[in-house]
């Protein structure tokens, strides 16, 4: 265990430019883009189309399902000042 902290701490220090991106953004964005609940929203959404199907004759059809529960999702402007 303690040999993987070096490993951890260079690869973290290798990242940090990615890591921190998020400060990048003006601070009123800050909890939209640390939020999952669009993410978790919209695979709530998926499952409940897909569950009323039950299930599909091809990967096609189910992508299908997919792409209109994309398409009648509808979020909200957020606001950039």
């Amino acid at each position: 265990m303690p040999e993987t902290l070096p490993r951890s701490h260079t690869s973290i220090c290798e990242c940090e430019e990615h890591l921190l991106t998020f400060y990048s953004f003006p601070p009123v964005m800050h909890r939209y883009i640390r939020s999952t609940n669009a993410i978790e929203s919209f695979f709530s959404n998926v499952r409940q189309r897909t569950d009323q199907i039950g299930a599909f004759t091809t990967e096609t059809s189910c992508l299908t399902i997919v792409w209109a529960t994309m398409q009648d999702i509808h979020l909200p402007r957020i606001p950039v000042s």
